[in-house]
């Protein structure tokens, strides 16, 4: 599961120092959370969907890979 808060974060205008502040990490932290490079517990994606305004839906890709099929 990856999640789309990159793309809702820009569209939105939101630094990543600002999502990091919320979060309680550093802008760092969150830019290797933000390229998948982190594994993500449940409280951090409810924080990320309070700071980015949307619903849970909205931030997870739910899409197969190909090389799932």
């Amino acid at each position: 599961m990856r999640l789309k808060n990159y793309y809702i974060r820009v569209r939105k205008n939101i630094s990543q120092s600002d999502v990091a502040e919320v979060l309680g990490i550093s802008q760092n932290a969150y830019s290797k959370l933000e390229r998948g490079h982190t594994r993500l517990q449940m409280e951090t994606i409810f924080l990320i969907i309070k700071v980015l305004n949307v619903p849970l839906m909205q931030l997870i890709d739910i899409t197969i890979p190909e090389s799932s099929k």
